[in-house]
């Protein structure tokens, strides 16, 4: 698991790199959509999806290089998990979309020269984003799992030295009988 861990690794971050890159420029796009309509502004929702897409991308290029401690990020690897989880259910209600999200992109007309309208239609962009969120969701809950079961293989919590392997108890000592002192192992028979 050591090899191919670290491989599978890097191919999830290098995923939800790109994942959370796709959904933040989305956004951005229809940030300025919005700016230029000079509406109020992009909601709470929408917002802090883009917040999340950016804590993607900077958790991604600190945690994409193969090393033993990227494993160690498994609980903040469930926590963007759960927060891709909430902003996903936040932004997949349809209603909202046809109130907010399809005037903006796909009601609002932009005049490019005189006489020529073009209409910005946001049906395939919404998905994306909705795919996408989905899709970093999923990669981080896989981040996690494989995370946790490296450090349960791999991690120190027993407490053993460097090169000893795993699960091997010490020999039993000798049982001595009662109100005799305990005599040490002969050096051959010592634990090392």
């Amino acid at each position: 698991m050591g090899v191919a861990s670290r491989i599978i690794s890097t191919i999830l971050r290098a995923g939800q790199l790109f994942c959370g890159a796709v959904v933040l420029g989305i956004l951005g796009h229809f940030f300025h959509n919005v700016g230029e309509a000079h509406a109020l502004g992009p909601g709470g929702r929408l917002i802090y999806t883009a917040t999340i897409a950016g804590i993607t991308i900077l958790a991604s290029l600190v945690l994409i290089p193969p090393f033993a401690h990227t494993f160690w990020s498994f609980p903040l690897d469930f926590l963007l998990f759960a927060a891709w989880l909430l902003s996903g259910l936040h932004t997949c209600r349809s209603g909202w979309f046809r109130t907010y999200w399809g005037f903006y992109w796909g009601e609002w007309r932009r005049v490019v020269a005189p006489g020529i309208t073009r209409r910005l239609d946001g049906c395939s962009a919404w998905r994306s984003v909705l795919a996408f969120s989905f899709i970093a969701m999923f990669l981080y809950l896989l981040s996690s799992i494989l995370g946790l079961l490296w450090v349960r293989r791999h991690g120190k919590f027993r407490g053993r030295r460097r090169g000893e392997p795993i699960g091997v108890a010490p020999p039993p000592m000798e049982a001595s009988p009662a109100g005799a002192a305990s005599q040490p192992a002969p050096p051959s028979q010592a634990w090392p």
